[in-house]
């Protein structure tokens, strides 16, 4: 097994999965799969982040990769008071960093904060190194 940041195993996942849709689907599944087993294991769910997260295939590639959330407002008083439900993290490839997170879809005047919040948990994430294998063997 080797050891590699998050956002790099799937920027592999999502070209090969890119790769193989065309001609060989079913390789291509086996792709698809290990990214929803890998964002349901590492990504924010619960915590504010209460619908989870996933990665949106169809916009992702290689150098960028499009995550969907929502989150759970609480107010001043720890009560919940509504949501952000169509949040998009935009992860892209960057030359001076390793990638650059945008942040859309928060709905609140206090989106400022809660944008800050969702750039550092999704950079925790991404940046976190973990062991895998490659999920198809010719």
């Amino acid at each position: 097994m080797e050891a590699k940041p998050i956002y790099r195993i799937l920027a592999n996942f999502v070209s090969s999965y890119k790769h193989w849709i065309v001609k060989y689907p079913n390789v291509a599944d086996v792709f698809e799969d290990a990214i929803e087993k890998l964002v349901r294991a590492e990504f924010p769910s619960g915590s504010g982040f209460d619908s989870g997260t996933t990665l949106d295939l169809e916009k992702s590639s290689a150098t960028k990769l499009v995550f969907l959330t929502a989150y759970h407002h609480m107010n001043d008083g720890g009560y919940y008071d509504g949501w952000s439900e169509n949040i998009k993290v935009i992860i892209t490839a960057s030359l001076r960093y390793a990638f650059d997170i945008g942040v859309t879809g928060i709905r609140r005047k206090d989106r400022w904060h809660l944008q800050d919040y969702i750039v550092e948990t999704f950079n925790y994430v991404l940046e976190k190194e973990i062991e895998y294998e490659w999920p198809y063997k010719r």
